[in-house]
């Protein structure tokens, strides 16, 4: 289980008689993490759990908080801007895995018994990301202000099954005829959950002119996989989920208040271009109910 936090805040106040220009505000918030689960068995190897269930689940929590405020006044031409910029580029994995320990290249008789025991193979990933960006700039002749803040968020997830026989039937069967009468499910299951929201605001004025601009920009990107990869399945159901929930939220506002001339301008913009993919590829899969991919 993998759990972090960032909360920044920036702020700078400038007062001059003549003039104040520059960027007063700058804040860069950068998340990396990798977290990992895993339940190897190695080939000739058999496991065997006599009827207990098998969780192989792993969990990633990320939160990145930030503010940032810049104010600036001159009796000529005052000038402020805030930048915020933050990134999530993280990665999860749980997987059931036979391992190659002869070297051959292949893995031959990674088997996992349950006895009627379930197999569940699941990530979850969430990301929060929530940027406050403000900028106040006032001059006697002219006022420019300017608010920017991007968040990215380029993230991993997958949840596998891989180079492994998974028989759940009972050790010895009901129903001979129906051997899988009682057996346990698999599920591979991976879930995203993420939420982007940038916030920014620019106000200028000026005895003659003023600019006042803010952009938010919010990018979602990355993948979401689960699989069963060459792999022998032996259930009473089989579950492949893969499952993705994005939020995305942008406000850019802008005020520009000037004796001659006044110009404000807001732009937002939301991408997302996620991977959602629910693979089975290669295996053997028998199933007394309900084979899911989705």
């Amino acid at each position: 289980k993998g759990q972090a936090r960032i909360r920044t805040q920036v702020s700078a106040a400038h007062e001059l008689h003549h003039l104040d220009l520059g960027i007063e505000g700058i804040g860069v918030n950068l998340l990396f993490g990798r977290t990992e689960a895993e339940l190897v068995i190695p080939e000739g190897v058999t496991a065997r759990t006599n009827g207990a269930n098998v969780r192989v689940a792993a969990t990633q929590t990320g939160t990145i908080n930030t503010l940032g405020v810049a104010l600036g006044g001159a009796g000529t031409v005052g000038g402020a801007g805030s930048i915020l910029v933050n990134v999530f580029d993280r990665t999860i994995l749980a997987r059931v895995v036979g391992a190659d320990t002869n070297g051959t290249g292949g893995v031959v008789g990674a088997t996992l018994l349950t006895d009627g025991g379930d197999l569940t193979v699941d990530v979850t990933q969430n990301g929060t990301i929530e940027a406050l960006a403000g900028v106040v700039a006032v001059g006697g002749v002219a006022g420019v202000g300017g608010a920017f803040g991007v968040s990215v968020l380029s993230d991993t997830a997958e949840a596998s099954v891989e180079d492994v026989l998974v028989n759940t039937a009972l050790d010895v069967p009901t129903n001979p005829a129906r051997p899988l009468v009682g057996a346990g499910n698999v599920e591979v299951l991976a879930t995203g959950e993420i939420e982007l929201t940038s916030k920014v605001a620019a106000a200028a004025g000026g005895g003659k002119g003023a600019f006042g601009g803010s952009v938010a920009i919010n990018v979602a990107e990355g993948s979401v996989t689960t699989a069963v990869r060459r792999s022998t399945i032996y259930t009473n159901g089989l579950r492949v989920d893969a499952f993705v929930d994005n939020t995305l939220n942008a406000n850019a506002g802008a005020l520009a208040v000037g004796g001659i001339a006044g110009v404000g301008m807001g732009i937002t913009t939301n991408v997302s271009r996620m991977t959602v993919l629910a693979d089975v590829d290669g295996p053997t899969v028998r199933a007394q109910g309900n084979v899911i991919v989705e």
